[in-house]
């Protein structure tokens, strides 16, 4: 898997804000700490994720963009306990093939959060050269 470390930390972000959501656990975000981690490191291994409620919400518009096959990957590996096997299991394909979804989704959640972030950039320009332009003219053009 080509793996990315920030999409890596969104996903765990958006797992953790999903898993809170889904369990009622009073807006606070949970974990499975029992679940191995998609790039074999244990929980145990010190990876700070600090929970963004607006990352996870893009992280979610993102993910349920996803074609099917990709979206219920990352559902599975994301958001189910266990370990690798058992998710490729559930998948009906082999660990390897688990993988190279996730490295897929990756990359395409990556693409689209890139466009959601040039939309951004784009309607944030336009509001300053209209705020620019009520300023210098007084009037809305």
């Amino acid at each position: 898997m080509a793996r990315d470390d920030d999409m890596e930390r969104r996903l765990l972000n958006w797992a953790r804000v999903r898993l809170g959501e889904s369990r009622s656990s009073l807006g606070y975000a949970q974990a499975q700490l029992g679940a191995v981690r998609v790039d074999g490191g244990g929980w145990d291994t010190p990876v700070p994720i600090p929970t963004s409620d607006v990352e996870a919400a893009d992280t979610d518009r993102a993910v349920k963009a996803l074609d099917s096959r990709l979206r219920r990957t990352v559902e599975v590996v994301y958001l189910e306990p266990g370990g690798i096997r058992r998710k490729a299991q559930q998948l009906a394909c082999s660990e390897a093939t688990v993988h190279q979804r996730v490295g897929e989704a990756h990359r395409a959640l990556r693409a689209w959060l890139s466009e959601l972030a040039a939309q951004r950039r784009d309607q944030r320009a336009r509001l300053a050269a209209l705020q620019r332009g009520v300023a210098e003219t007084g009037t809305v053009a």
